[in-house]
């Protein structure tokens, strides 16, 4: 009778639960990209991307979020205004803009507001590394 395979899930069972990472895009497919990205990168996360301001705010009611991921402007919707919005909600979570339109004047501002960092949207290598970061620094609480 042959012996049986000793599977051995203590790695799965101590596995580091994803990022949860809340995506205010209303590209699909920047969005797509940008998730493609990370996982590419080896980020384990679960991205839920959100396209207006009334499924934002559902979302930061809901919490559990380890990272805000917004566009500067939603259809109409501000990203500073989005960002007002989690730190009312006692989000924590860090506050990354990716956006299209990152200018040094615009990536100010969000910083002067209170959010961790403002990219662009075509420098995703910069959004990988400071994902990275966040993610190990998530892994060591």
């Amino acid at each position: 009778m042959p012996v049986p395979p000793v599977i051995d899930d203590s790695a799965q069972a101590h596995s580091p639960s994803p990022l949860r990472i809340l995506h205010l895009e209303d590209d699909v497919n920047d969005a797509a990209i940008i998730a493609w990205t990370l996982r590419t990168a080896g980020i384990q996360c679960r991205v839920v991307r959100v396209e207006d301001e009334e499924s934002y705010a559902a979302s930061l009611r809901e919490g559990n979020v380890d990272l805000v991921l917004s566009d500067a402007n939603v259809g109409g919707f501000s990203g500073l205004r989005a960002l007002e919005m989690a730190r009312a909600a006692n989000i924590s979570a860090p506050f990354v803009f990716v956006s299209g339109s990152a200018t040094p004047e615009a990536r100010a501002q969000a910083l002067e507001r209170g959010a961790t960092d403002c990219l662009s949207k075509d420098h995703r290598i910069q959004l990988v590394f400071l994902v990275q970061r966040i993610w190990q620094e998530k892994l060591e609480n």
